[in-house]
């Protein structure tokens, strides 16, 4: 490995930003699944499908 892949892997600034952005990804992760849960209950309260929702709020299906 060469000197520079070293300093950029040791690098705190870099760690730190890859953290943060782990960190966001899991939030928007678990943002997405809630939505789906809730997207799902209001499915089926009106009797319609989950694809239905989706159309219906401007969503991408199957993502």
């Amino acid at each position: 490995m060469d000197n520079t892949k070293e300093a950029a892997q040791d690098d705190p600034k870099r760690k730190s930003d890859q953290k943060r952005l782990i960190q966001l990804m899991h939030e928007y992760n678990n943002l997405k699944d809630a939505t789906q849960i809730v997207l799902a209950a209001l499915a089926q309260s009106n009797g319609v499908s989950l694809k239905s929702m989706h159309k219906k709020y401007n969503l991408p299906i199957g993502e």
